[in-house]
């Protein structure tokens, strides 16, 4: 729906750029203490019991 007016009002030679106030990541600033960076990946935990059988 929002397209569809922006595209109308281009047509009619008038310039709109409507916004729906949702942020984007980039618009969040990071929590205190924590870097901006992802952390990295943690490898696959391997079980050190072995599985108890009946």
């Amino acid at each position: 729906m929002v397209a569809q007016a922006e595209a109308h009002l281009w047509s009619l030679d008038l310039r709109v750029e409507i916004t729906l106030g949702i942020p984007t990541p980039a618009d969040i600033p990071a929590a205190p203490g924590r870097s901006a960076a992802p952390a990295p990946a943690r490898p696959p935990q391997t079980p050190t019991a072995k599985p108890r059988t009946r």
